[in-house]
């Protein structure tokens, strides 16, 4: 389930997915943010 308050138009600059989490940095508004995300998030 996605919140309205998690989503924000962007770029997806990358994606680092590792044994549990993933980092996923997104450029917005010419600012970078960084989000950790669970590995089975990243996955679908």
């Amino acid at each position: 389930m996605l919140s309205a308050r998690n989503q924000f138009k962007g770029t997806i600059k990358s994606v680092k997915v590792g044994q549990v989490m993933a980092e996923v940095v997104i450029e917005a508004g010419g600012l970078e943010f960084v989000s950790l995300i669970s590995k089975a998030s990243a996955e679908k």
